[in-house]
């Protein structure tokens, strides 16, 4: 409603009014929404709306889970006095939060928006690789994923997943010494011998390692997340699999 609103009267007293009110939400979802409408708005009032919570933001009052909207909310508006401010607390968060910038998708997704992009809702599918209790998988099985990991690790395996791969999901190439080249998902080691199991699956080989000349380092087949969906999409993606507990 309040984006109906805003289109029809964007300078209205009336518009200001709702949105205000709506900003003084106690409810996330409602503040969200009325900072994304903020964005659509450029004169003078909403610019000052905008310093206000960006004050917040700077007083370490913005709740986390509306640092995102603001800060996208600020970049539509492209005021040139609030795009420095935002620059100026992005360039501290990047330096003092343990994932960076990233961590403006830590609070406040969507986890039903976040659920349809798992799906295959987005530029992506999870569950291409991934399953939810049962099936084969390229990547882990992620059904009780929240009960082992918190909303910084599942972040952070999105936007670097070479960072740290699951037991039993890295590949490699191994090269052995009569030139024979073994590839696949590096599923266990001993101090004598690599099991490796094949891109058709079935039972690892086992490569001793005296029979191997060279070796890959062990990577993941996953790619970085923040390349193929936007810092929103991510949030919803990491409000929803906190939710596989």
């Amino acid at each position: 409603a309040l984006a109906v609103i805003a289109r029809r009267a964007p300078a209205a007293d009336s518009t200001f009014a709702a949105l205000q009110a709506a900003l003084a939400s106690a409810d996330l979802r409602d503040r969200q929404q009325a900072v994304a409408v903020l964005g659509t708005l450029t004169d003078a009032r909403a610019q000052t709306l905008s310093n206000t919570l960006l004050d917040d933001w700077q007083a370490d009052t913005l709740p986390p889970g509306l640092r995102l909207d603001v800060a996208d909310a600020v970049r539509a508006q492209k005021a040139k006095q609030q795009l420095a401010r935002l620059d100026a607390l992005e360039k501290k968060l990047a330096k003092s939060a343990p994932l960076g910038l990233a961590s403006l998708a830590l609070e406040g997704g969507d986890a039903d928006a976040g659920a349809a992009i798992f799906t295959g809702g987005a530029a992506i599918s999870c569950l291409q690789c991934h399953t939810l209790g049962a099936g084969n998988a390229v990547g882990p099985d992620l059904l009780h994923v929240a009960s082992r990991l918190d909303r910084g690790h599942l972040l952070s395996s999105m936007i670097d997943p070479q960072a740290d791969i699951a037991d039993g999901f890295g590949m490699i190439t191994i090269v052995l010494a009569d030139g024979g080249l073994v590839a696949g998902v590096l599923v266990g080691e001993t101090p004598e011998a690599l099991r490796v199991r094949g891109p058709a699956g079935g039972e690892p080989q086992i490569v001793p390692k005296a029979k191997i000349t060279q070796r890959s380092k062990v990577v993941s087949v996953m790619p970085p997340i923040g390349t193929l969906l936007s810092r929103g999409e991510i949030r919803n993606l990491v409000a929803f699999l906190a939710t596989l507990k």
